[in-house]
């Protein structure tokens, strides 16, 4: 009876943490960005309005978040990264909604 390789399943661990690693990369990133809108929403609420510290707190990261999203759904609808930047085959062409030239 052989025995198969261990390598299979060491490139699928290698694949996971490398899943895993980018994933919380990114979560940071975009927790990093929230707290500093949160913190310039604060600053500006702090000057503005005679609310309660919690409720400026409360508000500023409410008010992040939906700006967050909101950024994220135009960026998704208008397509602001075209997926030709981002394809990872080389071999295929972007395709363009644009018609042919004359």
């Amino acid at each position: 009876m052989t025995r198969k390789p261990a390598a299979p399943f060491f490139e699928f661990l290698s694949g996971l943490m490398l899943l895993v690693g980018f994933g919380v990369a990114f979560l940071l990133l975009w927790f990093v960005a929230l707290v500093l809108l949160a913190g310039l929403l604060y600053a500006g609420l702090s000057v503005v309005t005679n609310w309660s510290v919690v409720a400026r707190i409360g508000f500023s990261f409410f008010a992040a978040l939906v700006i967050l999203k909101a950024v994220a759904l135009v960026g998704a609808v208008f397509d602001v990264i075209p997926e030709s930047w981002v394809a990872t085959n080389r071999k295929t062409k972007a395709t363009s909604t644009l018609p042919p030239e004359k």
